[in-house]
C-alpha cells in the first residue's frame, strides 16, 4: 500500500542554470513533478483488491463503471489550459503530501498516508487518509481532501463536511486497507478536512521535491500550514456538531483534536525554529486564508437550518 523510499521511484532532474533557488527551468521542475507524482500516486488502493475477500466482482465492476462516467463527465467540463494546470498542480500537492506527510513527519512520528482509491476520491471526496498509529483501539484515521486553489471549490467542500454533521453522520470510505490493523473493508464515520496551499507556496515546496531536499522539506512551513487549516477545522466543526447535539460526532472530532493537539506540541520546538515568531508565511497563503475565512464564518444558531457564512 504505502510508497516507500525506493531510489527507482526516484527522479532526479538536472538542474539549470536559468531559474529558481537551485536554478530548475520551471517548466521543467513542473514536468519533473508530473513525472513523480504519477510514479507516486499509482500506490493508491486498488478496488479490484477488494473482489473476493470484501465484496462482489459485479459490486467493485458497478463501482468502476461508475468511477468511469464520473471521470469521462468531468473530463469534458475542463475548459481551458488554466483549468487543466490547476489539476495538475492539485495533483501534485496531493502527491507530495502523501510522499513527505509520512517520510518527513509532516504529520507526526506516528502518522502513516494512504491513498485513496479512485472512487473513494470521487464518490467521498477523500484524496489522502492519515493513520495515527497506538495500539488497535487507539489507532484512528483522519480523511484529507487536497486543494490548491483560491475558488469556491473550497466552500463546496467544507459546505459538503457541515451538511453531513447536519445529518448525524461523518465521512465513509467503502475501500480501505489498514497494515497496521490488518483490515480490509469499509471505514465509517471518519472526520475530514480541506488541506491546501496557494500555488506561489506550491511552487516553493515542489522546487524542493524534485530535487529532493528532504532536509529543507522536512522543516519547511508549509507542515505548519496543512497541521493549522486541519486544527482550525475539527475544533470549529466539533462545535457546529455539538451545537447540532449530535454527540457521536462530537466524540469523533474530540478524539481527533486530542491527536493533532500531541503533534502541534511535538513540533512546537519545530515551529518556533522555522517561524521564528514570524507566521506570515502561514498567514499569507490564499488557500489558508479561504478556509480559515469560511471557518470563522460558521455560526450554529438553533437549528440545523439556521447557520450563517
Amino acid at each position: 500500500m504505502r510508497w516507500e523510499s525506493d531510489k527507482n521511484l526516484r527522479l532526479k532532474p538536472e538542474r539549470t542554470a536559468e531559474r529558481g533557488e537551485y536554478g530548475s527551468d520551471r517548466k521543467l521542475m513542473i514536468e519533473g513533478a508530473v513525472k513523480k507524482t504519477e510514479k507516486i500516486l499509482k500506490n493508491a488502493i486498488k478496488e479490484t483488491d477488494f473482489v473476493g475477500e470484501v465484496y462482489s466482482k459485479e459490486e467493485v465492476d458497478n463501482d468502476l463503471n461508475y468511477v468511469q462516467k464520473e471521470e469521462e463527465s468531468f473530463n469534458e467540463g475542463i475548459m481551458d489550459s488554466e483549468d487543466k494546470r490547476t489539476l495538475e498542480f492539485s495533483r501534485i500537492f496531493e502527491a507530495i503530501i502523501y510522499d513527505q506527510g509520512e517520510l518527513a513527519n509532516w504529520f507526526g512520528e506516528n502518522g502513516a498516508t494512504i491513498k485513496s482509491s479512485r472512487f473513494d476520491d470521487i464518490k467521498n471526496g477523500v484524496d489522502l487518509i492519515v493513520e495515527f498509529s497506538g495500539d488497535e483501539e487507539e489507532t484512528s484515521h483522519l480523511a484529507l481532501a487536497v486543494d490548491v486553489t483560491f475558488s469556491d471549490n473550497i466552500q463546496k467542500k467544507l459546505d459538503n463536511i457541515k451538511r453531513e454533521i447536519e445529518h448525524g453522520k461523518l465521512t465513509n470510505i467503502k475501500y480501505f486497507q489498514s497494515d497496521k490493523l490488518g483490515f480490509k473493508g469499509e471505514k465509517r464515520d471518519i472526520p475530514k478536512t480541506v488541506v491546501g496551499a496557494d500555488v506561489k507556496t506550491l511552487n516553493k515546496v515542489m522546487d524542493l521535491w524534485v530535487n529532493e531536499d528532504e532536509k529543507r522539506l522536512a522543516e519547511h512551513p508549509i507542515q505548519f500550514i496543512i497541521l493549522d487549516e486541519i486544527m482550525a477545522q475539527l475544533e470549529k466543526f466539533r462545535e457546529y456538531a455539538q451545537a447540532m447535539k449530535k454527540s457521536n460526532i462530537v466524540e469523533k472530532y474530540d478524539k481527533a483534536i486530542a491527536i493533532m493537539e500531541k503533534i502541534l506540541a511535538e513540533k512546537q520546538d519545530l515551529r518556533e525554529e522555522v517561524l521564528k515568531d514570524d507566521d506570515s508565511a502561514i498567514r499569507n497563503d490564499r488557500v489558508y486564508q479561504a478556509i480559515t475565512g469560511y471557518i470563522d464564518k460558521v455560526s450554529a444558531q438553533k437549528g440545523p437550518k439556521t447557520y450563517k457564512y
